[in-house]
């Protein structure tokens, strides 16, 4: 029967970039009394190694190096995305914010000029023809602002998307970690399929990174 490889696909060797791939032993001895003995292997490997000889023996056995994965999923903070925002989210949200309400300020302004200008020409304070070159020049700056509104919340509303999607591979990798020997294999790898992006193997040493 063949089992297939929780983490195929996810797992690549530190040294020269390749896919570690899944490998199975089976080993048979008799000890001395006579009695027949046999055990399997499974342990992940470098696919250099395997297929091209260009690499170091790079092998990790399978449970000790999915272990290693679960350990580093229950972490607060198990690996950096592989693409992170500079500087600090939070006040990249509050500026964002602080930019809608400057420009809806701007644009609350502008109606209130609009409307004065309405009435002073209603009161015969300025000439129809004055109204006409003034308010044009009112209406195009209205309709840039608007434009310029609609376009920082946009980009509001798409950062908070971002932030909602990692909420939820946030929470879904800190199920992956408690719920990992009680998930179905197919669950489990899918789950760790959607949270992971790679897992970076040297020797004793791993690195995951999350998917951005």
């Amino acid at each position: 029967t063949v089992t297939p490889f929780l983490l195929s696909g996810l797992a690549y060797c530190a040294r020269c970039g390749n896919r570690m791939i899944g490998v199975s032993r089976r080993q048979r001895w008799t000890t001395k009394d006579g009695e027949a003995h046999s055990a399997a292997y499974r342990y992940y490997q470098c696919e250099s190694r395997t297929n091209q000889s260009a690499c170091g023996y790079n092998t990790q056995r399978a449970s000790e190096l999915e272990a290693r994965v679960r350990a580093l999923l229950g972490e607060d903070a198990p690996a950096a995305r592989r693409v992170r925002r500079a500087g600090n989210v939070d006040s990249y949200v509050l500026d964002l914010m602080a930019e809608v309400d400057r420009i809806e300020g701007r644009m609350r302004r502008t109606k209130r000029q609009l409307e004065e200008l309405v009435a002073d020409t209603a009161h015969g304070h300025i000439s129809l023809e004055r109204m006409r070159l003034l308010g044009g020049e009112l209406a195009s700056e209205q309709q840039a602002q608007e434009a310029e509104a609609a376009a920082a919340r946009s980009k509001l509303t798409a950062h908070e998307s971002e932030s909602e999607r990692h909420r939820h591979l946030d929470e879904l990798r800190g199920r992956l970690s408690s719920e990992w020997e009680s998930l179905a294999f197919a669950e489990l790898q899918g789950g760790l399929r959607e949270v992971v992006d790679r897992i970076e193997i040297d020797g004793p040493e791993c690195r995951l990174y999350l998917r951005p």
